[in-house]
């Protein structure tokens, strides 16, 4: 007889896509904060509740347009159930102005959800949370016109 060490894999990703969708929402001159919305399915199935608090990890350079949430009762972020008609909710977590995506209106967009070892769930934002640029205009924007409304004759001094 012979034997031989057997060491079980783990799979330490499980990706998933669809389910999560984040958007930028703007109200006015205020600035964009960053929405997450997740389908009641896939509540159901990461067994997360509404009211549930999480810890959020924000990703830095290479890792920008990353996101990372774990459920913690300390944590930053609470999930809000919120409801289109009466047979349709869902769940929002919003996570405030992020500075480091652009100051701009977003419609909401798919996004990749990847389950990591530890409880952490990654979400990976569209294209536009990876440009980053940390300019709060949003990166490729040209800057906003000048309002100066004096006529270049007022502001220039007479030539001798």
């Amino acid at each position: 007889m012979s034997f031989a060490n057997l060491i079980p894999v783990q799979k330490v990703v499980r990706e998933r896509n669809g389910g999560v969708a984040a958007s930028l929402q703007k109200l006015g001159g205020s600035p964009a904060k960053l929405h997450l919305t997740f389908k009641a399915v896939l509540l159901q199935e990461l067994r997360w509740r509404y009211d549930d608090r999480f810890a959020v990890l924000l990703g830095q350079r290479e890792d920008l347009g990353r996101i990372r949430l774990r459920a913690d009762p300390d944590g930053s972020a609470v999930l809000v159930r919120r409801q289109i008609r009466w047979d349709h909710d869902f769940g929002d977590i919003n996570l405030g102005i992020v500075s480091v995506f652009p100051d701009r209106k977003e419609a909401s967009a798919n996004c990749r959800l990847l389950r990591l070892p530890e409880g952490w769930v990654e979400i990976v934002l569209p294209r536009w949370g990876h440009a980053g640029g940390g300019a709060r205009r949003g990166p490729g924007r040209p800057p906003k016109a000048s309002t100066d409304t004096t006529s270049p004759s007022e502001t220039s001094e007479a030539l001798p």
